[in-house]
């Protein structure tokens, strides 16, 4: 098992980014999803299909000794739609669309979930 995930420069960027966006969402346990999905769309900048992105998060999960509880889908979504530029629950705290951290890709098949472009996003 690994003792810590290794990031290459631009994770790390992406991750400074997501953290001051993120540092205003009260720490309930649930922030650590909004990372695990950051981790897992990052390299896929055209998005992955919400079945890819549940089984690359419990993947992430069980390999760095996390916890893979058994409502992990409800929360990751959860985590997902309260970021979700056009979701009604970011829509229904009146957040601006540029603080979004992901999006769903219009015309792709199926449900897919992506993470906004750095050069979308506000303070990139």
């Amino acid at each position: 098992m690994n003792d810590a995930v290794r990031y290459d420069d631009d994770m790390v960027e992406v991750f400074r980014h997501a953290d001051s966006l993120v540092a205003t969402v009260p720490d309930d346990g649930k922030r650590s999803y909004l990372f695990d999905l950051i981790t897992v769309l990052q390299p896929n900048p055209s998005g992955l299909r919400r079945w890819s992105v549940m089984q690359k998060i419990r993947k992430l999960r069980q390999e760095n000794d996390r916890p893979v509880p058994q409502n992990i889908e409800q929360e990751v979504e959860r985590a997902f739609l309260a970021q979700c530029r056009g979701a009604n629950a970011f829509k229904d705290r009146n957040r601006d669309p540029e603080t979004a951290l992901f999006y769903k890709p219009e015309g792709r098949a199926g449900e897919v979930w992506a993470l906004v472009p750095r050069s979308e996003a506000r303070g990139a």
